[in-house]
């Protein structure tokens, strides 16, 4: 499972998530973080490292100031979105939605 992390009112909000949604939840005032993540369930009930090998990402990277970061970050991801490459869970449990952009 991959998506973007959905930030909920932690003041506001009294119930609870299933399993499959609570990977993609986090308390508001962590909003700032406008975190992506990925989750894996390796079906092991112990916990313990695990590395997960990519190989070489020559070929998806891109070299950019330590500054522009995350501008290109949100940017790619609004692509990504619009092509239809993952989905996220919005609060209640509906597809998020996020706004096209022009990207470089």
């Amino acid at each position: 499972m991959a998506g973007l992390v959905d930030y909920y009112d932690s003041l506001t909000f009294n119930g609870s998530f299933d399993k499959a949604q609570a990977v993609l939840k986090k308390r508001d005032n962590y909003a700032h973080q406008r975190e992506y993540r990925f989750a894996l369930d390796r079906g092991n009930e112990v916990e313990e490292a695990f590395t997960l090998p990519v190989g070489s990402l020559r070929d998806i990277a891109i070299g950019c100031r330590t500054s522009e970061v995350n501008d290109l970050i949100r940017g790619y991801l609004h692509q990504m979105k619009a092509q239809g490459v993952f989905w996220g869970l919005g609060s209640n449990g509906t597809e998020s939605v996020l706004k096209p952009c022009a990207c470089p």
